[in-house]
């Protein structure tokens, strides 16, 4: 954000979809107070990382949908902090839930990030409505 401004609180982000372990609740906050030291616009602010959120969720559902489950778990099985039980909890709960799961999911650490996943591995659509 210092050297991108508000683009680059929209790339952190992204970032904090597709790698976890780094939390938004520490990217918005400090947005929010470069918006207020005049760095760039509260507006800016939203909007880049809005977008940002919105473009991390998309690769990981492109992720899931083009290497499939098995090799999506080996490879989020890699990454620090993110255990293959998560994953699965994740994954059951998408399941039993459906298109719910999704948006309900956005509102939980961690879980916001992996719920894109079996939604590619499902290949479920982009555009759906939340209630179907």
């Amino acid at each position: 954000m210092e050297a991108l401004g508000a683009p680059g609180a929209g790339l952190a982000t992204a970032l904090e979809n597709l790698f976890p372990p780094i939390p938004s609740e520490v990217i918005l906050p400090f947005a929010r107070f470069k918006a207020s030291r005049g760095g760039f616009t509260l507006l800016e602010a939203i909007f880049w990382t809005t977008a940002g959120s919105l473009l991390g969720a998309y690769l990981l559902h492109l992720l899931g949908a083009w290497l499939g489950r098995q090799r999506t778990r080996a490879l989020v099985g890699k990454i620090p902090f993110v255990a293959l039980d998560d994953v699965d909890k994740v994954e059951a709960w998408f399941l039993r839930h459906g298109y719910r799961a999704v948006f309900l999911g956005r509102l939980l650490p961690l879980f916001r990030s992996l719920v894109f996943i079996p939604g590619g591995i499902e290949r479920m659509p982009t555009r759906s409505k939340v209630g179907a």
